[in-house]
């Protein structure tokens, strides 16, 4: 029987390292063809990782195999930017602290950007925006972030999510389903755990919280947050 495959050219495997390319090969299941734009299942069919890289910007991409081999793209300074807002999805979560079980509110996207600062040194820009945003780095799915006093979360009526930083609106009138235990939980307390970064879109859309993929998340740096107030309505 034909086993799907995820080509990574050798040229690629190069500039990302031996390990993401095996992260790629084992969780990349559904993903969002950075040619066409439309969906794919990498367990159904084959597909390939494309890296477009300037000196200032990199992006980790996968295509239908029909819309693009593996390879890596070097483009000048000025041909390679941000794609525009990032789409957060907002999950409802619950977590095991050393201070109890909290509610926990995750905001996650995925797409995969580097940038470079001056000396060369690679780093995720929209996570550094929220560290910026007060946001905080965090230590384990085990231990309760610190305070991040600006920031605020709005829980309904119904479905309806409203996260704010300050004056900005992260998030306006998203939706958001989340159980009544975790709305008495979140009410009771006054505040949430927020936690925001990149997960892999399986991670993202999985039925249940894929706990491992958070924590392993965590240690790479991808997820950022802070005890925030809430109000449940």
């Amino acid at each position: 029987m034909h086993r799907p495959v995820l080509t990574i050219a050798d040229e690629v495997v190069a500039r990302i390292g031996a390990q993401k390319a095996d992260e790629l090969r084992e969780r990349t299941r559904t993903f969002t063809c950075c040619e066409c734009g439309a969906p794919g299942r990498a367990d159904r069919e084959e597909a390939s990782v494309v890296l477009v890289a300037s000196s200032v910007l990199s992006r980790l991409g996968v295509a239908h195999h029909r819309c693009s081999a593996s390879r890596a793209v070097d483009v000048g300074p000025g041909e390679l930017s941000f794609s525009g807002p990032t789409d957060l999805v907002p999950r409802a979560i619950g977590l095991h602290t050393t201070s109890g079980d909290r509610a926990a509110q995750l905001l996650a996207y995925e797409e995969d950007v580097t940038a470079y600062d001056e000396s060369g040194a690679g780093y995720e820009p929209v996570v550094s925006h929220f560290l910026a945003a007060e946001l905080h780095r965090l230590v384990s799915l085990g231990r309760t972030p610190a305070a991040s006093p600006r920031w605020s979360v709005e829980a309904g009526p119904g479905d309806r999510l409203v996260v704010t930083s300050g004056r900005e609106a992260v998030l306006s009138d998203a939706t958001m389903y989340a159980p009544s235990v975790w709305l008495a939980m979140a009410a009771d307390q006054g505040a949430v755990a927020l936690i925001v970064g990149r997960l892999d879109r399986d991670d993202i859309y999985a039925p249940a919280p894929p706990m491992a993929a958070f924590a392993a998340a965590i240690r790479s740096g991808r997820l950022v947050g802070g005890m925030v107030p809430i109000t449940v309505r």
